[in-house]
């Protein structure tokens, strides 16, 4: 059934200056646009050189999991963009009270900090390792992470982000890459590839190989409209589980864009994004099943890629940091405990 959000696109979404500023309401005008405040950021923390916080976002009930990628406008990972250490540690402090943990994508670009930052944040971390199709890439990107692993403690490394599904490696080659992140990684730590739910049923051999399944399902991806949606993903996620050989099954991708697009049947706004976000979270926590939402901020560089303007808009907060109309509302004023995973 079509759905609309009045009460979630009313509440005040607030971003502003904390303990005995005001805050600043986006797209309010005139008196009513400020209120005064006297109490400090719910999480003690400001994001780093802003002197601001985001009041509330996610202190009564904190997503499971992020996809973390700080790039902001202007910068890309296929430019070669380096990300400055202070950057990440505020883009890190912007989602710290939104989530319980993050995962990445990669090492190197300047990301080598993420791990460290996000520790002293208290955050759970799963560390990405990007492998494509160039073996001297691979090869960096392998040593870049075997010198992290020893400084900082992660609790999952994910080796290849759908490397199998984009055909960047075979399904061998990818086994050996596992293997050898296997071989230097620190006892205790998860060792896992994230790929597209069909991936894991056409390839036992991959189940075998790891300790957890990390599945991507994106229902908008696939051309399912809203009503639906989540039944596709339920039903994507328990083929997963039979083909899993008894290992747990993390949902490690899954979101709505909020920007207007269509893929197929399946069409993209801000309503559609606050709507999978409500669904999909009351989901998991009814079945205990664990996630990374996808993702924490909008990333400009993907309008210029396949993904066109949707791609770019998957952000639960915008390319400079504010929340979401309907996204910050479900998130501050969740009524249940959080799952205690």
């Amino acid at each position: 059934m079509s759905r609309r959000w009045p009460t979630l696109l009313s509440l005040a979404l607030v971003v502003g200056a904390c303990a005995g500023k005001k805050l600043v309401r986006p797209g309010a005008v005139g008196p009513d646009a400020f209120a005064p405040v006297n109490a400090p950021c719910p999480s003690g923390r400001k994001p780093a050189g802003s002197g601001a916080c985001i009041a509330d976002l996610g202190t009564r009930c904190k997503l499971d999991g992020l996809a973390f990628s700080p790039f902001m406008q202007g910068q890309s990972p296929l430019a070669g963009t380096i990300v400055p250490a202070d950057q990440v540690r505020a883009r890190l402090e912007l989602v710290a009270d939104a989530t319980q943990r993050i995962r990445t994508y990669g090492v190197r670009s300047g990301l080598e900090s993420t791990c460290r930052m996000a520790r002293e944040l208290g955050l759970g971390f799963d560390q990405g390792i990007w492998l494509g199709k160039d073996a001297v890439e691979n090869r960096k990107e392998l040593a870049a992470f075997t010198d992290l692993a020893r400084t900082c403690r992660m609790d999952s490394v994910i080796v290849g982000n759908e490397a199998a599904w984009r055909k960047d490696l075979t399904v061998a080659e990818l086994l050996a890459f596992i293997a050898q992140v296997r071989a230097v990684a620190p006892a205790g730590t998860r060792i896992t590839t994230a790929e597209v739910w069909k991936t894991w049923i056409d390839h036992p051999d991959l189940v075998d190989s790891v300790d957890v399944i990390y599945m991507h399902a994106d229902p908008y991806w696939d051309g399912h409209p809203i009503d639906g949606a989540m039944s596709q993903l339920s039903e994507s996620w328990s083929k997963v589980v039979q083909a899993s050989r008894g290992r747990p099954v993390e949902v490690a991708e899954t979101g709505w864009p909020s920007l207007p697009g269509t893929r197929g049947p399946a069409a993209s706004s801000p309503e559609t994004a606050a709507r999978y976000l409500t669904e999909f979270v009351a989901w998991a926590e009814e079945r205990g099943v664990r996630y990374h939402y996808f993702e924490s901020f909008d990333e400009d560089w993907k309008a210029g890629t396949e993904e066109g303007a949707p791609g770019a808009s998957w952000g639960i907060l915008t390319r400079d940091g504010v929340p979401k109309p309907g996204l910050t509302a479900l998130l501050s004023a969740g009524t249940r405990t959080c799952p205690s995973r």
